[in-house]
């Protein structure tokens, strides 16, 4: 009993935690809690805690997920990476002045060159 009583109220810790986090699970974030992210998907763009990442894996298991030992090549919270409607696993990154246009590299090679 004692066990479990002291579980619940280190749950209800974290979840009322005001600690700040360099990194917040993106799943958490979204369900209001504040959790320590400490894995990274290149694919999603998102930010996993390890209860999260089990999750993540069983849905997507070709995904690439980086560690803390990558932390360096993990996108920082708040820095919008969109997707290309047309190349989904490039991120728009230029603009075509004269089209007005968002677009990816690729898009910007076939499309853009001339602009």
């Amino acid at each position: 009993m004692a066990s479990k009583l002291t579980q619940s109220f280190e749950d209800s810790v974290v979840i009322a935690s005001d600690l700040i986090h360099d990194f917040v699970c993106s799943p958490c974030k979204e369900d209001e809690l504040n959790t320590e992210a400490k894995y990274f998907c290149e694919d999603c763009s998102e930010y996993y805690c390890d209860k999260c990442l089990t999750f993540h894996f069983k849905i997507h298991k070709q995904h690439v997920v980086l560690g803390r030992e990558d932390v360096d090549k993990w996108a920082r919270q708040g820095d919008t990476l969109i997707s290309c409607d047309l190349h989904p696993k490039m991120v728009i990154k230029l603009l075509c002045v004269d089209h007005a246009k968002m677009c990816c590299q690729l898009c910007e090679t076939l499309n853009h060159r001339n602009c």
